[in-house]
C-alpha cells in the first residue's frame, strides 16, 4: 500500500517537472501575461492631460464647424468667375481674332484687340493667384487636421484606463469627424488642383494670342513705312488729276448707272412734271 501511494506521488510529479522543463512544449498564458495592443504613437507628440481633454474638444469642434462653412464657400464662390476663362470660350474669341488678323485689320483695330486680351489676361492672372493662394490655405489646414488626429490619438493611447467611458466616446467621434473632413478636404484640394491647371492652359493661350497681335502690329507699323510708290516731287499733280477726275467720274457713272435709271423709271412723272414746269417758265421769260 505504501509503494502505491508513493507511485501515485511521483508518477505525476514527473510529468509535471517534463512539462514545464521541456521546451517544445506551449504552456497556456496566465492573465497577467496578456497585454492589449498599443496604438502607435507618431514622434513629437505631447498628448493631452485629463483637464485639457474637454476644453479642447470644444475647440477642436467649433474648428472643424469654421473649416466646413469655408470649404464650401470656396466651392461655390470660384466656379462662377471662372466660366469667362473656360478653354471652350476662349477657343470661340480667339477663333474671331484670329479671323480678324487674317482680314488686314488696321492699327486702330490691332491695339483694340491686343488691349482686349490684355485685359483677359490680367483678369485671368488675378483668378491663378486667389486659387493658389486658397490651396496653399488649404494645404496648412490639412495639416492642422493631420496634427489634431494625432494628438487624441496619443491622448487615447497614454490615458486610455483613466479616461471615463463617455469622453472616451466623444474623442473617438471627434477623430471619425476630423477623417471625414480631411477626405473632403483633400478631394476638394485635388479639384482645384485640377482647375488651376486648366487656367494655367487658358492663360498660356492668351499669351501667344498677345504674341501674335503684337507681331501683326509690328509688321502693319513696318508696311506704313515702307516705299510703296513715287516720291511726291516726281509726281505730275497736273496729269494726275485730270487722269483721277476723268477716271473717277467714269467709274462713278458706270457704277451708279442702274440706280440712275431705277429711279428715273420710278419718278417718271414727276420728270415730266418738272420738264413741263421749266417748259413754260422758258417760254414766259422769252414772251416778256
Amino acid at each position: 500500500m505504501l509503494k502505491l501511494c508513493r507511485r501515485t506521488i511521483i508518477i505525476p510529479g514527473i510529468c509535471l517537472w517534463f512539462g514545464l522543463a521541456w521546451p517544445g512544449i506551449a504552456q497556456p498564458p496566465t492573465p497577467e501575461m496578456v497585454t492589449p495592443t498599443p496604438v502607435a504613437i507618431p514622434e513629437k507628440v505631447i498628448p493631452l492631460t485629463m483637464p485639457e481633454i474637454a476644453t479642447q474638444l470644444v475647440e477642436s469642434r467649433s474648428m472643424l464647424a469654421d473649416l466646413r462653412v469655408r470649404l464650401q464657400e470656396d466651392n461655390g464662390s470660384s466656379e462662377s468667375s471662372e466660366i469667362t476663362y473656360q478653354p471652350v470660350v476662349l477657343e470661340r474669341q480667339s477663333t474671331a481674332t484670329l479671323k480678324l488678323l487674317g482680314q488686314h485689320p488696321t492699327l486702330q483695330e490691332l491695339k483694340e484687340a491686343e488691349e482686349e486680351w490684355q485685359q483677359r489676361d490680367e483678369e485671368l492672372k488675378a483668378v491663378i493667384e486667389r486659387l493658389t493662394a486658397t490651396d496653399k490655405r488649404r494645404g496648412s489646414e490639412l495639416e492642422g487636421l493631420e496634427s489634431q488626429s494625432n494628438v487624441w490619438a496619443a491622448t487615447l493611447s497614454a490615458t486610455q484606463n483613466e479616461i471615463p467611458l463617455p469622453l472616451r466616446q466623444s474623442i473617438e467621434s471627434l477623430r471619425s469627424e476630423l477623417q471625414t473632413l480631411q477626405t473632403e478636404m483633400n478631394g476638394a484640394r485635388q479639384a482645384l488642383l485640377l482647375r488651376l491647371t486648366h487656367l494655367a492652359q487658358s492663360q498660356s493661350r492668351v499669351k501667344n494670342l498677345l504674341v501674335t497681335i503684337s507681331q501683326a502690329r509690328s509688321a502693319k507699323v513696318k508696311q506704313v513705312l515702307t516705299k510703296d510708290g513715287r516720291p511726291l516731287w516726281a509726281v505730275d499733280l497736273a496729269a494726275e488729276l485730270r487722269q483721277n477726275v476723268v477716271g473717277n467720274l467714269a467709274v462713278s457713272l458706270e457704277s451708279e448707272q442702274k440706280q440712275l435709271f431705277a429711279f428715273g423709271s420710278a419718278n417718271a412723272e414727276r420728270f415730266l412734271l418738272h420738264l413741263f414746269c421749266f417748259a413754260l417758265f422758258v417760254t414766259g421769260l422769252r414772251w416778256c
